[in-house]
């Protein structure tokens, strides 16, 4: 998505800088690697043949709607990205919104599709990351706490959301290493 978004605005970039060419090729390079490695990738293992404890409903559905909350958001941001720059709990411009939806759809399509499992081994690839991710979230949104009115309802959903989600995210992380 970095690179499609890169593409439709390319009066954004300035081409003497190397920076940009870097920027250019990863984006050319990191999905083919991806799709390469995936290609090559064995048959994942049936459900019933991971061993150790069932995934607890609430688990299921903690990731199902994480995956669906942050997957919509993505959209949003790619699609209506001068809208969604308004709402944003800091200031941006609508590219860097754009840009903010790749990150987000490969985040949230990971829940959706871990959301899946029915072992805690199933999981335990994908929560540390996304626990790192949040609580990450969480602590440089306080050390750039100037950015935030915290009188609005963004501020409000930003922090809310995610210290729920690393809070949870936590505690999965911790269960998941364990099985």
């Amino acid at each position: 998505m970095l690179f499609i978004i890169s593409l439709l605005n390319l009066e954004a970039f300035d081409f003497k800088q190397l920076p940009v060419w870097i920027w250019f090729i990863s984006y050319i390079t990191y999905p083919i690697i991806s799709i390469w490695l995936t290609w090559r990738q064995p048959k994942p293992q049936q459900a019933d043949a991971l061993s150790g404890p069932s995934l607890p409903a609430w688990a299921k559905g903690f990731l199902l709607t994480q995956g669906i909350v942050v997957s919509a958001l993505a959209v949003l941001l790619f699609f209506a990205p001068g809208f969604m720059s308004t709402v944003w709990p800091w200031k941006v411009t609508p590219l860097l919104a754009q840009m903010y939806a790749g990150p987000l759809l490969s985040y949230g399509l990971g829940s959706l599709l871990f959301s899946r499992q029915d072992k805690w081994l199933g999981i335990r690839a994908i929560v540390p990351g996304m626990f790192v991710f949040t609580a990450g979230t969480v602590i440089v949104s306080f050390m750039h706490l100037n950015l935030f009115s915290l009188t609005e309802l963004a501020d409000l959903l930003w922090f809310g959301t995610f210290g729920i989600a690393t809070a949870i995210l936590g505690m999965l992380t911790f269960r998941a290493m364990q099985a």
